[in-house]
């Protein structure tokens, strides 16, 4: 399981539906009441401005948890978006400054498609131990995704289910997880750092495309093929270190890789 993430959300406000801090209307008063003005046109537009930045300021640093209780997986244990009520993902979807904390309940055995895809607020998610799948989308165009702690159950994460999350620095996949699915962490700018568990056996067409930021990858031994493209256009990407003799490294797997050097690549397309 991941750790740290306490840390991330330990001063954070706790509401089913998050609601502003009560403290938030003073804090808005103070900072005006505190702004240089006098009856020049000038000086009052200049403190306007200056409220308007405090109050931006403000209004991003708000974090808050989302009591999950409000959850409602379906018979089977899979989480739809409808299951999550209307409020959660149009909360998730609106308050775009705010950084949101989640952890799913125990309940979860699915994470269903796309069901919390678009929610830009979302900073940190924790998939628990319950849960044995990601599905298509799930977490796709989810910006602000900073922190993703997924439990040592989930077996698959489909297509697409981490796609653009801008945000992403780094992600472990536990060593339950056979098979990364086509495009999972594509456009995922930032990420820099991906610790691949001992069970990997698929990586699917484009699952780390545009991975610009990422540096390095080992391929664990358990890994049966590395599919087209998997790592296409990662720009930055210098080390990579197949464990297992026979794993198979699909043609263009690392095509657009430019800084892996031409002696390195021609080995590894000696897999294909």
């Amino acid at each position: 399981m991941c750790k740290g993430h306490e840390s991330v959300s330990e001063n954070a406000q706790r509401s089913p539906v998050p609601e502003l801090p009560e403290d938030l209307w003073s804090r808005i008063v103070w900072t005006f009441s505190d702004a240089p003005m006098n009856e020049t046109s000038h000086d009052w537009l200049a403190a306007a401005c200056c409220v308007c930045k405090q109050m931006q300021k403000i209004v991003s640093e708000i974090e808050v948890d989302v009591d999950t209780q409000m959850f409602k997986p379906s018979a089977n244990g899979e989480l739809r978006r409808y299951d999550c009520g209307d409020e959660i993902p149009k909360f998730l979807s609106w308050r775009r400054s705010w950084k949101v904390h989640m952890r799913l309940p125990d309940t979860v055995r699915w994470v269903g498609a796309f069901a919390f895809a678009g929610c830009t607020s979302l900073a940190s998610v924790t998939i628990p131990k319950s849960t044995t799948g990601i599905k298509m989308g799930a977490f796709e165009g989810c910006t602000g995704l900073q922190f993703v702690c997924i439990g040592d159950s989930v077996s698959h994460i489909d297509s697409s289910a981490f796609r653009a999350c801008w945000s992403l620095t780094h992600i472990t996949i536990p060593d339950s997880v056979v098979v990364i699915g086509f495009g999972a962490f594509t456009n995922c700018y930032r990420l820099n750092a991906v610790i691949l568990g001992n069970s990997v056996q698929f990586i699917g067409p484009f699952a780390f495309m545009n991975c610009v930021g990422l540096t390095s990858v080992t391929i664990p031994p358990s890994t049966r093929s590395v599919d087209d493209r998997a790592f296409v256009a990662c720009a930055a990407l210098k080390n990579v270190t197949v464990h297992g003799s026979n794993t198979l490294c699909h043609l263009d797997a690392f095509e657009g890789c430019t800084s892996l050097c031409p002696a390195f690549v021609s080995e590894l397309m000696s897999r294909v």
